[in-house]
């Protein structure tokens, strides 16, 4: 079931990397949960303004009622990836580490 959500996200902008089991992370990559709002949305704002190589998923209980966040999206189409993340619902968790193998360039 993972596997099949980490390819909907490949359509959304991530892309898996099937040569390497070493992703290619120039910049750096940071993983902000609870980044829907407070000190977890100034968190990835401050990332991608301050790195600007740098790419930062964004996770959050329900990133559809996330509209700050959609507008950091706006902003930051190619490095900010948001994805669906609950403590309480295992299947987000598996997608969630899944990204480890995710190649971001």
């Amino acid at each position: 079931m993972a596997v099949a959500a980490l390819k909907r996200m490949r359509v959304s902008g991530l892309a898996t990397s099937s040569s390497s089991s070493v992703p290619n992370w120039k910049g750096g990559v940071s993983m902000v949960q609870g980044a829907s709002r407070g000190i977890g949305l100034e968190f990835v704002r401050q990332l991608l303004e301050n790195n600007k190589n740098g790419y930062v998923v964004a996770t959050c209980r329900n990133p559809k009622e996330a509209t700050s966040l959609s507008d950091l999206k706006n902003r930051f189409s190619e490095r900010l990836f948001i994805q669906k993340l609950d403590v309480t619902d295992e299947t987000t968790i598996e997608v969630v580490s899944t990204l480890k193998s995710v190649s971001f360039h």
